[in-house]
């Protein structure tokens, strides 16, 4: 039989055992979410600065696209005049093709080259999304997790044993001095 104060005590502990794991838990779920959200705030940052870096690209190329053109036109104008001048014919027609055809490799070549900086730039942000749902994924597996059922069964037949056993002490310490056991105050009447 046990005694009004060690239900009380077991009570007590259980309560306040399942109380503090229960806080703890949402104690490291709260921090665990202010990551997430550190987490995909740096993600958004990041992505804003790759689509700056993208139109930036894109302004040069579309400035250097206008600088090549206008050079083109004066060079071309230039050297189509110097050749009806002097030159007719078959070479006159390869001389001109020839600067067109550098004029129109030069204007691919800005094309290319922003292609491939708009790439890596698709890039750098796909790696970015992938590495914070890594980070995200991994968070959430390293989380504290509420002990289960059978854990805390355990517990609370671990303090339910110890204080019946130190009832039971309590009793035989009281009978041992002669007194009669009183179950109430878990003490001699």
């Amino acid at each position: 039989m046990c005694s009004i104060p060690s239900v009380l005590d077991v009570g007590l502990q259980v309560a306040g055992n399942y109380m503090g794991q229960k806080s703890a838990a949402a104690q490291a779920q709260a921090q665990m979410n202010q990551q997430a959200t550190a987490a995909f705030t740096q993600m958004n940052y990041a992505f804003q600065d790759y689509e700056i870096e993208r139109m930036d690209a894109f302004d040069a190329a579309v400035a250097e696209l206008d600088k090549v053109s206008h050079n083109a036109m004066r060079v071309n104008s230039g050297v189509e005049a110097a050749v009806n001048e002097t030159m007719s014919g078959r070479t006159a027609k390869m001389l001109l093709r020839n600067v067109e055809g550098d004029t129109a490799r030069t204007k691919a070549s800005i094309k290319d080259n922003f292609a491939r900086k708009s790439n890596e730039i698709d890039l750098n942000k796909e790696r970015s999304l992938l590495s914070t749902k890594d980070y995200i994924k991994n968070l959430n597996a390293s989380a504290p997790k509420m002990p289960s059922r059978f854990s805390n069964a355990l517990s609370t037949a671990g303090i339910v044993l110890n204080s019946y056993t130190q009832t039971q002490n309590q009793r035989q310490s009281v009978k041992n001095t002669g007194a009669k056991y009183n179950w109430i105050t878990n003490g001699a009447k």
